[in-house]
């Protein structure tokens, strides 16, 4: 196994890696991946609505079974599920927020 390491100049590749890591541990941090906690989805969503400064909403946590779909979005996202009661509403809500002009102010031809 040696002789291949040393015919294809593969050792000496990996001993100058060997080499830099030892020498910047910056480089170890770009090829090490890193794991981050994973956020609380309902704490960042209240942040968020007040951020907004949306009021008259009210999070309530609900016990109905999370969907797959939404399970692995927040998964991949790296936030736990958002699991609350009419979150339709809620949307809507944060939605209004960033409504511009819509139709209503166009004048028809």
């Amino acid at each position: 196994m040696s002789w291949i390491l040393r015919k294809y100049f593969l050792k000496e590749i990996f001993d100058e890696i060997e080499k830099d890591l030892t020498l910047d541990p910056e480089i170890l941090r770009l090829i090490m991946p890193v794991k981050y906690p994973q956020l609380n989805g309902v704490e960042e969503l209240k942040k968020m609505i007040k951020e907004l400064g949306i009021e008259g909403i009210e999070i309530k946590e609900s016990k109905e079974p999370i969907d797959e779909r939404r399970r692995a979005t927040a998964i991949s996202s790296n936030m736990s599920p958002i699991n609350i009661e009419d979150p339709i509403e809620v949307l809507w809500k944060i939605a209004e927020r960033f409504k511009g002009d819509g139709l209503e102010n166009r004048k028809s031809k």
